[in-house]
């Protein structure tokens, strides 16, 4: 099931494992809403007769939005997590993927140059808490379902830059 907030973008990717021989739909979501990821794990299980992965790669810069960044790079790593461990206890298992960052083990520099203070927003401070959630969630909810089947795992991608 390919799940994006951009339909066009879900459609696409799900055209393109299609065209390769593989079998996908595609399903319009934004991960902010809990009832919204609720349905979308039972959608997936009817369309293809079981769930077996979730990948938690919803994310968003840190922007000057601190409700928003939370909302969407933590709260909707939750909302995969405990709708979707919960749901793989319970039909013979599987395994969860959460998109960290490396912001989520360190903190982040911010741009170059010196700003005043009143003129840094909230942007890099939420992006960074929302990843170390990340990581916390993942740890516990290893922890948590591990004995029921379930692998909980992140991932922590660095860019790097090309030489």
């Amino acid at each position: 099931m390919c799940a994006d907030l951009d339909s066009v973008a879900a459609d696409n990717t799900a055209n393109i494992i299609n065209q390769q021989g593989g079998k996908a739909e595609a399903l319009t979501l934004d991960v902010a809403n809990e009832d919204a990821v609720k349905s979308a794990i039972q959608d997936t299980a009817t369309a293809f007769g079981s769930l077996d992965v979730i990948f938690n790669n919803a994310g968003i810069g840190g922007g000057n939005d601190w409700h928003k960044t939370i909302s969407v790079n933590l709260s909707g790593v939750y909302y995969g997590l405990h709708h979707g461990a919960v749901y793989m206890a319970e039909n013979g298992g599987g395994a969860i993927i959460n998109t960290s960052s490396l912001a989520g083990l360190v903190g982040v520099a911010g741009p170059p140059g010196v700003r005043p203070v009143a003129e840094i927003g909230p942007g890099p401070g939420a992006y960074v808490a929302a990843k170390h959630g990340v990581v916390g969630l993942t740890r516990q909810y290893a922890i948590m379902f591990g004995a029921h089947g379930v692998r909980v795992n992140a991932i922590a991608p660095v860019i790097s830059k090309q030489r």
